[in-house]
């Protein structure tokens, strides 16, 4: 037989066994591709799903076509809901929280504490000196220092700029109130800042973080800020001491300015008591003194006109008010040793009946 001679079937019409291999052999290979097109599939399905975002409604989002936004200003905005873009790193959908409010919280000029002790409050215990490598503190425009920690919320209002300005604008937020707590601790004194003047301390702070946050255009405005300012630790009992002994002087001069008011008050109560009576005497005085010069005016007139008969009614005048009272009266008339005397008298009228009904004296 010559090499190009094919042999002859099997007997029975049988395939040879070579044949039947291959069959198989391509059945399975053509089982394994369909499987491998279902998985290729599913992967496509995956990839191109794996491209779709939700924005919820407090966020926006941004799309990024190689790394730079698509648009600008408000137009790279996209707003709630679903949103579909090719997967990194052909595209990239960046959500910005931009309705919510972002909050950071210092990380210098405070003791050092786990962040165990902080969400249970706990304070860790009090070293005998600072330690400057765990425990944080600012430095007082008087030399003193103080431990201070604040946590600031703000609003983010240009989601572009707050996302593509910076790579991470939330650390920018938080050097901006670090840097604040430094420079505002630096030029107040530690009693202004932890007791007598805590307002202003906490306006200076804010004032420098809007300041900061403006100048590098970030994009964010501040809503509130608070602030807890406390001395040392170590030195806690003096600085509670100080506070004792400021809280009794107050009180004391409180107290004294109160007395010292309610006599001031009483003295000038009644100085004005006896300035209104003395007025009132004057002017008193005054009228009856007018009124004695009129009537002497008008008697003297009279005395002019007739003397002895302005006298006799005067002297009549005067006995009968000197005469009012008396029950017996007696009038002797003056006369000569040659003349005889005559003595009268002037018996009173019976006294009224009393009224009926009355009792019986």
């Amino acid at each position: 037989m010559s090499k190009h001679e094919h042999p002859a079937p099997a007997p029975g019409g049988q395939r040879p066994i070579e044949d039947a291999g291959t069959q198989a052999l391509s059945e399975a290979l053509s089982g394994s591709f369909k499987l491998v097109k279902v998985i290729m599939i599913m992967l496509v399905v995956v990839f191109l799903g794996s491209g779709v975002r939700e924005v919820g409604s407090h966020e926006r989002a941004v799309k990024l076509n190689f790394g730079k936004a698509t648009g600008s200003g408000e137009e790279a905005l996209l707003g709630p809901g679903w949103h579909w873009a090719w997967p990194y790193p052909i595209n990239e959908i960046v959500k910005i929280p931009i309705g919510q409010v972002q909050e950071v919280v210092s990380t210098v000029g405070f003791y050092g504490r786990t962040r165990e002790q902080e969400l249970a409050g706990i304070d860790p215990q009090v070293r005998p000196t600072l330690d400057p490598v765990w425990d944080g503190y600012l430095l007082t425009g008087d030399g003193n220092i103080m431990h201070s920690s604040a946590t600031l919320r703000y609003r983010i209002n240009d989601a572009v700029r707050y996302a593509f300005n910076y790579s991470s604008a939330s650390n920018v937020v938080l050097n901006a109130l670090n840097n604040a707590l430094t420079y505002a601790a630096a030029t107040v004194n530690v009693d202004e800042a932890v007791r007598r003047n805590v307002t202003a301390f906490k306006d200076a702070v804010r004032s420098h973080v809007e300041a900061t946050l403006f100048e590098q255009n970030l994009g964010v405005s501040v809503e509130n800020l608070e602030l807890n300012s406390i001395p040392p630790r170590q030195v806690k009992d003096a600085f509670d001491a100080v506070l004792g002994a400021e809280n009794q002087r107050s009180k004391a001069i409180n107290d004294a300015q109160s007395r010292a008011n309610a006599i001031i008050a009483a003295a000038a109560g009644e100085a004005a008591a006896i300035v209104n009576r003395a007025y009132g005497e004057a002017n008193q005085l005054t009228n009856t003194v007018a009124a004695e010069a009129r009537y002497f005016q008008v008697q003297l007139e009279y005395y002019r006109q007739n003397p002895n008969l302005y006298l006799s009614r005067l002297q009549a005048e005067t006995f009968g008010r000197m005469m009012t009272n008396v029950q017996l009266k007696v009038v002797q008339n003056e006369v000569s040793d040659r003349e005889r005397k005559e003595l009268r008298l002037q018996v009173n009228p019976e006294p009224p009946a009393p009224p009926p009904g009355a009792p019986e004296q």
